[in-house]
Parts: C-alpha cells; structure tokens; sequence
C-alpha cells in the first residue's frame, strides 16, 4: 500500500511536469506565430503599397510623357457634352488637316466675333499650348446647332455630315469677308472630250478661279473637279466638270436597273480602298427612270445612256467618306477594308496622297454608337483619340479598322 501511494505521487509529478512543460512552450509559440503572421502580413500590405505607388508613378509618367509629347502640336481632347463624339470626330480631323494650321493660328482672338472660324482659331491656339488641357468645344456645337436643329436634340448624328456643315460654314464666314458672291458648287460644260492641255486650262484658269474668287483657305483645301461624261445611244454626249470636297466611296458596286436586266450581279464587298475608286469611275449604264438625263439631239430622255465619272482634279486634302450603311434600314458593312497608312494611296490622276486622319465608329449604326479618331501629326507620330482621351498609337495596324467611316489624305 505504500509503494502504491509512491508510485501515484510519482506519476503525479510527472503529469504537473508535462503540464508545466507545455504551459512553458506553448504561449510563446503562439506568440511567434501571431509575430510572423503579423510580419507576413506587414509586408504583403508593404509590397501591395509598393506596386500602389509604383503604378500611380509609372501612369503619372505616361501621362506626363503623352502631355509633353502633344504640347504645342494641335492634338487636344475633346469633352463630350452629351452624345457629341461624332461632332468631336469631325473637328479632329479639321483642326489637324495639313494647310489649315496656318489660317488657325493667325485669326486673333476676338471675344466680339462669334462665328465658327473665330471658334476654332480660339481651339487651335488652346491645342497649341504647352499646357494642352482637354477642352469643351460648347461654342461649335451651339453654331452647329443653328445650321442644323437635328443636333439641338443631343442624339448620335453623322460625323461625316456635321464635316460637312463645319467647313461649310467656315467657308461661308470667308466668303462673307470677301468681295465677291461665291457658288458652293460650281460648274462648266464643254461641247466636246478636252485634251489634257485644255482640260488643265480650263480647270486652273476659268473653273477654280470662279469657284473660289475670295481665296478661301477652305476651298484651296479640299476642293477638287470631276468630269461627268454622260453619252447617249445616238452618240451625243454631255461633257461637264464640277468641284466636288467629299468622295463618297461604295463598298459594293452599285447595281443599276441595267444590271438586273442582264444579269449582271456582284453582290462582293470590295477588299481594299482601290476597288472602291475604280467602282466610283466605272462607266455605268442606266435608263430614264434612274436619272433626269435629257439628250438635245434626240430631244428627249434616252431610254439608256452610260455614264462615266472621273477625278480629274484633287485638291490637297481628299476627304474619303465611306459608304458603310447603317441607315433607313440598311445594315452596316463591317468588313475590313484595306486602305494604305503607312504607304501612299496612288489615283487614277497619277497623284499620290499619304493618310494623316480617320473617323471611325463603333456600333452597328451611324446614330449609335461612338465615334474616334486615330490622327497623324507632322512628324508621323499617331494618336488615338476617343473625346478627351488621347493615347499615342504604338501598333500602326490598329489604324486600319472595319470601323472607318471617315478617311483625310494629303497630296505629297
């Protein structure tokens, strides 16, 4: 009995020893634990604050580097006021077209003149800031909004078309400065096919001179002469040259009644820019229903002629607007078409044209969407511009898109 009480006391100190033992290592390990835990997670916060710092350093770089890179030069972002990205498409491209920097920057500031030149001589000179901040075109839009009512209504409109009406108005406040009345478009007729020499003649001495007698920086721009060559079945031939400022350049052939009738069908979308301008000169055949084409020898309107247009003159600047659809009903071409931006576009003239600007759209319709630029700058650097984002393009084949509605070529 008593070695058995021994042997329990014995057993007992053993057992408090253990227990001790543990007490003794255990809460230190705990604490170690929660210490490396709480290093763990210092430095995880200490790394993840580290790559904060060190992408709000690097895109404050970038940013710097974009701004000093577009200080001076004329690109500048555009706020959106409300669905306005197709009029902000339109300007880029105008306040960036080659020749019209100059007529910009010498209209001075005058608070008093509010017309749409005076507006965008007080943009250009923002552009040309070294500060360069996004700016709000609100005065061209209010003018645009007085040409036309359909943009009071703030809804996604045409680019192309409000291209047009900018530089028309432009125009317009020229001409109103001058001293001569000015046709917006104009014409001559001829009794018969010119030689080279007399056709020359005839556009530099007696056709742009009439069309343009205040000089307008507008009109040396972008206006050029096609001839329209249309020929009746007796052999009689009406033979005109008119100025033209837009291009409108099909994707497809254009299908005449003719056409059906023979069966000639070519339902293709074309492949590349090329395609489209010979389309555009193709000799067509149509009959009286498709146009108002009255023959003097004959008398009357032929129940078919041909018809053949040609580019006969182009001006510095060639706007390209291309007919992808998107209205009244018709879809939308979305294939790519190819178009040189990094080579030169060669016309059936001889002349030779390199791209500097593009509207493109994204949406399946030309009142949806959003409109953007890619825009080249003197010295052949490429900017993406999206209202007031503007990023440097570093992969030029992004600025060949089946989005483009809108292509400017300058003659080299």
């Amino acid at each position: 009995m008593k070695n058995y009480i021994k042997k329990c006391n014995l057993l007992l100190i053993i057992y408090l020893i253990i227990i001790l033992f543990n007490n003794c290592y255990k809460k230190p390990n705990s604490i170690n634990n929660n210490l490396d835990k709480t290093d763990k997670d210092k430095d995880k916060k200490d790394k993840t604050d580290k790559d904060k710092t060190d992408k709000d350093k690097k895109d404050k770089t970038d940013k710097d580097k974009t701004e000093s890179i577009i200080g001076h030069t004329g690109i500048i972002g555009l706020n959106n006021q409300g669905n306005t990205c197709f009029m902000n498409t339109a300007i880029q491209l105008i306040i960036n077209s080659p020749g019209l920097e100059d007529y910009f920057e010498k209209i001075p500031i005058n608070k008093k003149t509010l017309n749409m030149q005076q507006f965008f001589g007080d943009l250009y000179k923002k552009a040309k800031s070294p500060k360069n901040e996004a700016a709000i075109p609100k005065a061209i839009f209010t003018r645009l909004s007085e040409i036309d009512n359909k943009y009071k209504l703030k809804g996604q409109q045409d680019s192309a078309a409000a291209m047009s009406h900018i530089l028309q108005d432009i125009d317009n406040n020229i001409n109103e400065s001058g001293k001569k009345q000015a046709a917006f478009l104009s014409n001559i007729k001829t009794k018969q096919i010119l030689t080279s020499k007399l056709e020359k003649e005839l556009i530099f001495k007696k056709l742009l001179p009439k069309h343009n007698p205040n000089n307008s920086t507008i009109r040396k721009a972008f206006d050029g002469v096609q001839r329209i060559i249309s020929t009746c079945q007796c052999g009689w031939q009406k033979i005109e040259y008119e100025t033209i400022r837009t291009i409108k350049l099909r994707l497809n052939k254009l299908e005449t009644n003719e056409d059906r009738k023979n069966k000639n069908y070519d339902k293709r979308i074309f492949d590349n820019i090329q395609e489209c301008l010979k389309e555009y000169e193709r000799e067509k055949t149509f009959d009286q229903s498709e146009s108002q084409f009255y023959c003097k020898k004959c008398k009357i309107k032929p129940e078919k002629f041909k018809e053949q247009t040609s580019l006969v003159y182009t001006p510095p600047n060639i706007i390209f607007r291309l007919e992808r659809g998107g209205l009244k009903n018709i879809p939308k071409i979305t294939k790519l078409l190819k178009y040189p931006y990094n080579k030169n576009l060669k016309l059936s003239n001889g002349n030779e044209y390199q791209l500097y600007g593009t509207g493109c759209l994204m949406g399946l319709d030309l009142t949806a969407g959003h409109y953007y630029n890619y825009i080249k700058r003197k010295d052949g650097k490429w900017f993406e511009i999206s209202d007031s984002n503007v990023s440097i393009v570093n992969n030029l084949n992004q600025i060949e898109t089946n989005e483009t509605i809108i292509l400017t070529y300058n003659k080299i």
